[in-house]
């Protein structure tokens, strides 16, 4: 910069107005603020300089160095403008685009085919009278196999078919789990359904997953017996699949119900007549039911001899493959917007 004479403002302005002249771009007019405005630029230079003028003088100097400054700055931003007005024409130039095309259509989103499964499957079991409740999907060991008579060496509980979080806590396996906690918040009788997703350590497979929805329920009161639960069944797969659905109960085994069923309905897909989705055996499995346990029920706070109770579980995914037709599913977990817009 030249060297001037202190509160030579003409020579001052006859320079600025050349850096000014000779700017094309933000940066470098950026550099003529930092140098004539910044904080150790031009103008704090003058007004320290005040400092030695003679005292009658001082006012006097400090005004012309204000109107100095504004002069300045007013033109510093009128430059400033025009430049990034240049600057935005070059870009507009440079990125010309058709403002006649149509506009990308905004696809308007939607539950997923799971959760809207899940609502279906609810709104049925609210309308045949059961209230629905909420439970952990991290619970403790004791309350996701002990307290649902789960013998101390069952398969389940091993590393390999569950996950755990430390020796305590894990992801459930199953909704039952809302059982006993609920048994001992309320008194019979009750009727309580519980959904959510529950995790096991299992083979990602077409068939199965380390996630999936369940739903379970349960009734607790006195004289409940096995032909309420039939009855409630049947119910619920015409509703669901339509009247034309037939129902199989098969005797089965899970440690919280006895005795235990497996609930098979007619195949959907070739109404028995026999296709792979059903194995070519006309039957498909939908749901695992049974009259609790003693045992749990005493877990519950409760006497099997006087209140009993049944209760049953069954897949969201595996419902929801059947609703529609689904061969595979992974394809409910793998985002895949071509497959999820079909719903």
């Amino acid at each position: 910069m030249t060297t001037h004479k202190p509160f030579d403002l003409p020579s001052l302005k006859k320079e600025f107005h050349e850096k000014l002249q000779r700017a094309n771009s933000s940066e470098e007019l950026e550099e003529i603020r930092v140098c004539y405005f910044g904080k150790k630029g031009m103008i704090q230079d003058l007004m320290g300089a005040l400092r030695s003028a003679p005292k009658d003088q001082i006012p006097l100097l400090g005004k012309e160095i204000n109107i100095f400054k504004e002069q300045l700055i007013k033109e510093l931003e009128q430059k400033i403008n025009s430049v990034q007005e240049k600057d935005l024409s070059a870009a507009l130039e440079k990125e010309k685009f058709d403002v006649t095309l149509p506009s990308r259509l905004r696809t308007q989103a939607h539950p997923h085919p799971v959760l809207e499964t899940i609502e279906k499957m609810t709104d049925i079991l609210r309308s045949l009278g059961l209230k629905e409740v909420h439970s952990n999907e991290i619970e403790e060991e004791m309350v996701n196999f002990d307290l649902l008579n789960f013998p101390q060496d069952h398969p389940a509980k091993d590393m390999q078919d569950t996950f755990y979080l430390n020796e305590k806590m894990l992801l459930r396996t199953h909704t039952t789990t809302f059982q006993v906690p609920m048994m001992r918040r309320y008194e019979p009788p009750m009727a309580l359904f519980c959904a959510g997703r529950v995790f096991r350590n299992e083979e990602v497979t077409s068939r199965s997953h380390q996630q999936f929805s369940q739903i379970d329920a349960f009734h607790l009161g006195k004289g409940v017996n096995l032909s309420d639960l039939l009855s409630l069944l049947k119910l619920f797969y015409k509703k669901l699949f339509g009247d034309s659905v037939l129902l199989r109960f098969r005797k089965s085994y899970f440690p919280f119900t006895e005795p235990s069923v497996e609930i098979d309905i007619s195949c959907i897909r070739c109404a028995q007549a026999g296709c792979p989705i059903c194995k070519h055996t006309g039957w498909l499995e939908v749901a695992g039911a049974g009259m609790i346990h003693p045992n749990v029920i005493k877990a519950g706070g409760h006497d099997p001899a006087v209140f009993t109770g049944w209760a049953f579980g069954m897949g969201v995914d595996r419902t929801l493959m059947l609703l529609h037709n689904i061969p595979d599913i992974r394809m409910l977990w793998e985002s895949d917007a071509r497959f999820l817009n079909q719903f």
